[in-house]
């Protein structure tokens, strides 16, 4: 299938197989690379059905790496992770308040809106 007939759901889900699988084959073929631990995902899920993100759980457990970094607005991703980093959005600033809850951690517990917050889970 052409990739202009793919809906959103399936654009983000290539260019995440492909992002990863690329992240792999460069970290096999070029080993002094300082950042081969730590992979970065802004908003792999954008687009997904809760299907597609709960099938994002079982990815997300394949990919070996010490760090894994993910920038998410999706709320069902807090329960992929071991920490959770809420950055709010007021008058143009970001900022981050350092409150600690039960797993997983949760630092900012201010809600503005969907659109205001973004959530960095990471494992």
């Amino acid at each position: 299938m052409e990739y202009a007939f793919l809906s959103g759901g399936e654009r983000t889900a290539l260019a995440l197989a492909y992002r990863l699988a690329l992240t792999t084959v460069i970290n096999s073929l070029i080993s002094t690379i300082n950042t081969r631990e730590i992979v970065i995902l802004d908003e792999p899920t954008d687009g997904f059905s809760d299907y597609q993100i709960d099938k994002m759980r079982e990815v997300l457990k394949e990919v070996a790496c010490k760090q894994l970094i993910i920038v998410s607005h999706e709320p069902k991703m807090e329960g992929f992770v071991d920490h959770v980093v809420r950055v709010t959005k007021v008058h143009g600033a970001s900022s981050i308040v350092n409150e600690e809850r039960d797993p997983p951690q949760v630092l900012n517990t201010v809600q503005a809106g969907k659109n205001q917050n973004e959530v960095l889970p990471f494992s």
